[in-house]
């Protein structure tokens, strides 16, 4: 007998009536109210970690609601990833999108990693692990 597949999903609200969030944007609870979210940039982030992903895009009207994923697996239309030659880790760029990062040169003080990537661009995801463990466990090193 077959397992069942299913992922949870969010529904969140963008902080402000002019916030825009698109598919692709990495999220996190606004700083001034936790109840709302914002885009992930380093400025919203300021030595925090980011904690999910936006699929589908709120336009900044300050009606609606945008979809949020916090686990689980996303394809390249969402991720934005380009095939590459092989898998990878995944981290929060500057900007609040996602953008593979060699394993090797990865600074747990810097990068927030967010997941893996696979070669076709398709990207697990995995918030909020303890930086050392996520490192272990996607990379295949003992720490």
């Amino acid at each position: 007998m077959p397992s069942p597949n299913y992922s949870v999903v969010f529904w969140a609200p963008p902080a402000g009536a002019t916030t825009a969030i698109a598919v692709g944007n990495v999220v996190l609870p606004s700083a001034s109210d936790a109840r709302s979210w914002v885009v992930a940039t380093a400025a919203n982030r300021n030595g925090r970690r980011s904690e999910g992903i936006a699929i589908s895009a709120t336009g900044g009207s300050g009606f609606g609601t945008f979809e949020i994923l916090q686990s689980g697996t996303i394809d390249s239309t969402i991720s934005g990833l380009a095939p590459s030659a092989s898998r990878s880790l995944v981290r929060c760029s500057a900007i609040g999108t996602i953008e593979r990062v060699d394993t090797n040169n990865v600074d747990p003080n810097v990068d927030d990693v967010i997941g893996l990537a696979e070669a076709d661009g398709r990207v697990h995801l995995m918030f909020g692990l303890p930086f050392a463990e996520l490192i272990a466990i996607l990379s295949g090193r003992v720490v």
